[in-house]
Parts: structure tokens; C-alpha cells; sequence
């Protein structure tokens, strides 16, 4: 599977169209629309690295298409990945009460 095909699945896996790609990678979207076309251009490893952390990923897990096989753990970092930074904190501080509460 190709890089291009490893972005477009995850893409897809989180619901995102072109634009929302583009708005949290910055990246064009007519640079990200060329990987997508009938004779597709390569992003280059600045291009991969915004996009890995666009979708909140090592590069690594992106180039090599490692997927962990934990569902719980997946299914939680797909919505985690839909959130905003203010929900994100607001879910952190949820989580740091249950661990405190249960020392």
C-alpha cells in the first residue's frame, strides 16, 4: 500500500474530507488533492510528518501502517482525534480526577 493510500484510508477511517486535512496538517489542499489523482504526485517527508501530526500519530505508525490491535484503545483515539484542544484538556482533567480519586 502506498503512502497515498495509507493517508486517504485514515482520511476516511476519521471522516475527514480534503479541507479538514489540509486546515490541521496546513498543507494545500490542492497539494493533498494531486496525491489523490489519477496520476498522483508523492507528499515529500515534510508533507508525511505534517500529516502524521495532523492525525495525531508517529511517523512511523503512518509510513509502516502499524495498526495496534487494542479496539478499545483505537476506538478512543479515533474520537480523541475529533475532538477540539479545549475538549481534549477537559478530558484529560476528567481522567486525572478518576486516577487521583482512586489512589
Amino acid at each position: 500500500m502506498s503512502i497515498n493510500d495509507k493517508i486517504k484510508n485514515e482520511m476516511e477511517g476519521r471522516g475527514w474530507s480534503v479541507y479538514q486535512l489540509s486546515k490541521r496538517s496546513k498543507i494545500s489542499k490542492t497539494a493533498i488533492i494531486n496525491w489523490f489523482s489519477p496520476v498522483p504526485t508523492t507528499p515529500n517527508f515534510d508533507s508525511i510528518k505534517k500529516v502524521a501530526k495532523a492525525f495525531n500519530m508517529p511517523v512511523e505508525q503512518l509510513v509502516s501502517g502499524k495498526i495496534d490491535n487494542d479496539s478499545q484503545k483505537q476506538h478512543l483515539l479515533e474520537l480523541w482525534n475529533r475532538l477540539e484542544k479545549s475538549e481534549k484538556d477537559t478530558i484529560i482533567n476528567v481522567m486525572s480526577t478518576i486516577l487521583n480519586h482512586n489512589k
